[in-house]
């Protein structure tokens, strides 16, 4: 990843991205590796966020809602301090009368997901023959297989972006041309979800809605058919 860039915006829907920004970028890339190319680009995006006059986090219980805490303003370095404000934040809502009680069967470890890509092909020969889904390479670019796919799919994570952030499928120079349809049709088997009910993110970021040009979407099947019939086709 090369960037970011920050500017000020007054506009919150303007998400586009600029060829002035991108020349910084690039500019700033290459005195530290001249080689870099713009044919290296894979994609370009840009996202909005909150700030505040005296660019400083804001950290405090609400004056209107009681056991509101509010955290606003984080900018830089916000991902570094993260565990730090969680402390903060919850040492105001025990300030503010909140009683926290640590669960006795909580259990902070996460059984890890075997990474096809990670194995050795003795091991990944091993795994497949336990388990054949790790064999069928749904993402060529990051070397994700069903099996991966599937887990993701089984610990909560059903749209595409949060599959993607979970196994690297999509991020690929590709960026999904080739596994996104694979994708979907593991999550239509997976989670019973009509083809049309699959989002990227959530909310209304559907990716296919009823019908495609001519072409009408069949949920049950996850495939396409066409909406003519055949009297109209002359047949």
């Amino acid at each position: 990843m090369v960037g970011p860039t920050a500017v000020e915006q007054e506009d919150k829907e303007d998400l586009a991205t600029t060829r002035d920004s991108f020349e910084t970028i690039f500019h700033s890339a290459r005195r530290l590796i001249p080689k870099i190319s713009e044919k290296d680009i894979i994609t370009a995006f840009a996202g909005l966020r909150p700030t505040l006059e005296g660019n400083d986090f804001y950290i405090t219980v609400s004056e209107k809602q009681p056991r509101l805490v509010q955290v606003a303003g984080i900018q830089s370095p916000g991902l570094t301090a993260a565990p730090a404000i969680g402390e903060y934040v919850k040492d105001l809502l025990k300030s503010a009368g909140l009683v926290l009680t640590e669960r006795a069967d909580y259990d902070p470890l996460i059984d890890e997901v075997p990474r096809i890509r990670k194995l050795s092909p003795y091991e990944a020969d091993a795994l497949i023959e336990s388990e054949p889904a790790y064999g069928e390479i749904v993402c060529r670019c990051e070397s994700v297989s069903e099996a991966e796919i599937v887990a993701a799919i089984r610990r909560g994570h059903t749209t595409m972006d949060s599959i993607k952030f979970y196994t690297r499928a999509q991020m690929g120079r590709c960026q999904g041309g080739f596994c996104s349809y694979k994708i979907m049709k593991i999550l239509q088997r997976e989670t019973g979800m009509a083809v049309e009910e699959i989002t990227k993110r959530g909310g209304m970021s559907r990716l296919i809605k009823d019908r495609v040009g001519s072409l009408t979407v069949d949920s049950s099947a996850g495939s396409a058919s066409s909406a003519e019939t055949a009297e109209e086709r002359g047949g």
